[in-house]
């Protein structure tokens, strides 16, 4: 089960990835690609103060984003569905209770 927990770790640190960006990446002045976070803060930092219509740029930003986001998510209900199957087994191999775990821990 290691194996499988590991690679869900690997998962959704590409979505962390895919979400905020590689902070250590872009902390030593490493060019990064744009993260959902950062083109949804661009369009919106871009658009705050301002009484005008978006920009292309903030308009072309936000679609992209929306179709990242397609896939982010996808990616997240796939984890999603993976952690319940890992704690199906650890309830069917009698593992003691851990924080967090689904509310059928302990049911035959």
């Amino acid at each position: 089960m290691m194996g499988e927990i590991r690679k869900l770790e690997e998962e959704l640190y590409e979505i962390r990835l895919a979400i905020y960006g590689d902070a250590t990446r872009s902390s030593r002045d490493i060019e990064t690609e744009p993260s959902l976070n950062g083109r949804v803060g661009y369009a919106a930092y871009s658009s705050w103060w301002n009484t005008a219509e978006p920009t292309q740029t903030a308009k072309d930003q936000i679609s992209i984003a929306e179709e990242e986001y397609v896939a982010v998510l996808q990616k997240m209900r796939d984890v999603a569905s993976s952690v319940e199957a890992i704690e199906k087994k650890l309830v069917e191999m009698k593992v003691p209770y851990t924080p967090g775990r689904g509310s059928d821990w302990g049911e035959d």
